[in-house]
């Protein structure tokens, strides 16, 4: 305890063997005194049957706060300072070092998206200048198929009388003979006619 401990009614101070008591309203008391009622009544603030409990060397937290040495509690607090300071910089220095790594994942997964985009766009554009490709062929072909149509539909429309070599008079389509079947030639009916010799 302090040399300013004292009862706050009559400022006896401990030492004498009596007992001191700490009321709720934050006063002080010796046992003494208890005939003037401040269990009662607080002499100093009036507070109307004040709890108190008996100061010993062991007080409990938070009341024995008020009763250390205040230099002893800001040596204390400055080593929790540098504790707390040291422990704010460690953990720093570890939440630095593992943003930087998430950074760099990032960054590698970074590079590997646009990769794989790059391969993607190559791809593609090879697919689709194949099927140009594709398309300009089956577009040919068609073109060709439809000139070839259109050709034998207008033979279709001319027919004539054939002799088949065998005799048999058969109907044919007027086509060039010399190119298909120079054969018949010798057979036609129609000599001097396109598709034979006159």
């Amino acid at each position: 305890m302090g040399d300013w401990l004292h009862c706050n009614s009559c400022y006896r101070q401990p030492g004498s063997g009596r007992n001191y008591f700490l009321t709720n309203c934050g006063h002080i008391y010796c046992e003494n005194c208890q005939d003037k009622g401040w269990k009662e009544r607080c002499l100093l603030c009036g507070t109307g049957h004040p709890s108190s409990f008996k100061l010993t060397s062991k007080l409990p937290p938070p009341v024995d706060a008020y009763f250390s040495d205040p230099i002893k509690m800001l040596k204390q607090t400055a080593s929790e300072m540098k504790q707390i300071l040291a422990a704010t910089e460690f953990q720093h220095h570890q939440r630095k070092r593992f943003m930087t790594h998430l950074q760099k994942n990032v960054s590698n997964q970074k590079a590997i998206v646009e990769k794989c985009e790059k391969e993607l766009k190559e791809k593609t554009l090879t697919v689709f200048a194949q099927l140009e490709k594709e398309k300009t062929k089956y577009q040919n072909e068609s073109r060709q198929l439809k000139e070839e149509n259109k050709y034998l539909k207008v033979l279709l429309s001319e027919k004539v009388m054939v002799l088949h070599p065998f005799g048999a008079i058969q109907e044919y389509a007027w086509i060039h003979y010399n190119d298909i079947r120079p054969d018949l030639c010798e057979n036609t009916a129609y000599r001097g006619k396109d598709g034979c010799d006159s």
